[in-house]
Formats: C-alpha cells, sequence, structure tokens
C-alpha cells in the first residue's frame, strides 16, 4: 500500500515524484509490487473513487487505486473501499427492475443529454432511450447514466464491458447501492419523489407493486456485504487460504 497525502494541484512536473511510477515515463515502477494499493487524498473534495478491484491482466497500465476526498464520509470512503474489494454497483444487477425504479430524467444533466441526441436527429424515442442506455454515448456527453446501467461492469480486459449476474438475492440495503438522491437534485428528491433518480419498489404479500419509497444513504455494510466478504477473501487466522 502506497500512501499520497492530499495536497492542492500543482503544475505538471516533467519528472515523476510517485513511488509507483517510473521517472520521467508514466509506467510502473517495477520496484513496486503490481497489485499494490495506491492511496491518494484531495484537499478540499468530498468525492471518492476507487478501481473495481485488482487487475493483474492491466498490468503497467492501470493502478489499483482508492482517491479519497478529505471531506469525503465514512460511508462514502466504505463505499470505494467495497469497490477496492471487487464489489460493483448492486442497482447494475440484471434483475434490479424488480426492486428499484430507476427515472433516469432525473438524473443531473439529462435535458443536456437529451438536447443532444436530438440534435443528431434521432427519433424521439431513441433521442429518449440513447443517454440512459447507451454506454458510449452517455460518456461521450458526460451525462451520468453509467453508473445505473443494468447488467454491465467492467471486465478484466481493459476497455470491454460484459454482463453482471452476481447470485444471491438483491440487497437493497447494500452499501454499494445508491441513494435516491445519488446524481440527482437532493432538495427536489427530499421534497419529491418526482424528482429522485432511484426509488425502491413496495409490494403487498402478493408481490404486486403498490408504491415506492426513498432510498438513504447506508452507513454501514449490509449483512450481505458482509457475506460476500467472507466469501471472497479469507477471514479466519487458521482457514485455508490457498484456493
Amino acid at each position: 500500500m502506497i500512501v499520497n497525502p492530499g495536497v492542492p494541484q500543482r503544475p505538471p512536473q516533467k519528472r515523476s515524484t510517485t513511488p509507483f511510477l517510473n521517472p520521467f515515463t508514466p509506467t510502473w515502477n517495477d520496484k513496486v509490487p503490481e497489485d499494490t494499493l495506491i492511496i491518494s487524498g484531495v484537499a478540499d473534495s468530498t468525492q471518492s473513487r476507487a478501481t473495481v478491484g485488482y487487475k493483474g491482466v492491466n498490468k503497467g497500465r492501470r493502478p489499483h487505486e482508492l482517491v479519497v476526498g478529505h471531506k469525503s464520509s465514512a460511508a462514502v470512503i466504505a463505499h470505494e473501499m467495497g469497490h477496492v474489494m471487487g464489489m460493483v454497483h448492486e442497482h447494475n444487477r440484471n434483475d434490479r427492475d424488480n426492486y428499484v425504479r430507476f427515472n433516469c430524467h432525473n438524473v443531473r444533466g439529462f435535458d443536456d443529454a437529451l438536447g443532444r441526441a436530438t440534435s443528431m436527429r434521432i427519433p424521439p424515442a431513441e433521442a429518449q432511450r440513447r443517454p440512459c442506455e447507451d454506454r458510449e454515448f452517455a460518456t461521450q456527453y458526460g451525462f451520468d447514466s453509467p453508473a445505473f446501467i443494468e447488467n454491465e461492469l467492467l471486465s478484466s480486459e481493459p476497455g470491454r464491458w460484459g454482463a453482471l449476474d452476481e447470485p444471491g438475492s438483491y440487497d437493497v440495503d447494500s452499501i454499494m447501492h445508491y441513494a435516491s438522491y445519488a446524481f440527482g437534485d437532493l432538495d427536489a428528491c427530499l421534497a419529491s419523489r418526482d424528482h429522485c433518480p432511484l426509488l425502491r419498489i413496495e409490494k403487498d404479500k402478493q408481490g404486486s407493486e403498490i408504491g415506492t419509497r426513498l432510498i438513504g444513504m447506508h452507513k454501514r455494510p449490509s449483512s450481505g456485504d458482509v457475506a460476500w466478504v467472507k466469501k471472497n477473501y479469507c477471514w479466519l487466522a487458521d482457514a485455508d487460504c490457498k484456493q
């Protein structure tokens, strides 16, 4: 693990000052283990991010990294630590529409993305769909819908996306699940669910939908999160970790 303290951004330097990169070139320093987790801090920021698991196929190209905003909450950092261990967003599951409702038009930037699609003379129905379901289109125009697109996750091959089919029941309480207001207007969402990007579906005993309710920001891992970590990592001192 390599930890870099958060400092204000400075002009680019010709020589690399990070111990995990070779001087003068943006390539991995062979003296540092390739599976090292690089932890960097960002001053005066509430935003954090992380790579999803260590991918050996990315040797020399994409380090395993956790970037922590100094003003990030413990819950946000715990969410990013889940990514570090290989966990993806729960609401990206291919069965998510049975449990939550995604209102793409409430994601910030939707109107701009829709405008771009319309300017391309795309039929109205497709113009509504593409910003929400077409990852390449959304990414090209800086729209945040890829954080919600179902049935996709970054595969082991750089730049490629594959299907997400995690076994087990849907866990709306997972720390990897977004709150209702994520990537939306917080105040508007709390004032009316009509303005929330993501809502939990309420069902009766027969399984029929009877309404929706807000999803709060989870402050600790769920029992399902803990079970996932125990399943994928050695957690007992006397356990056989060779497999």
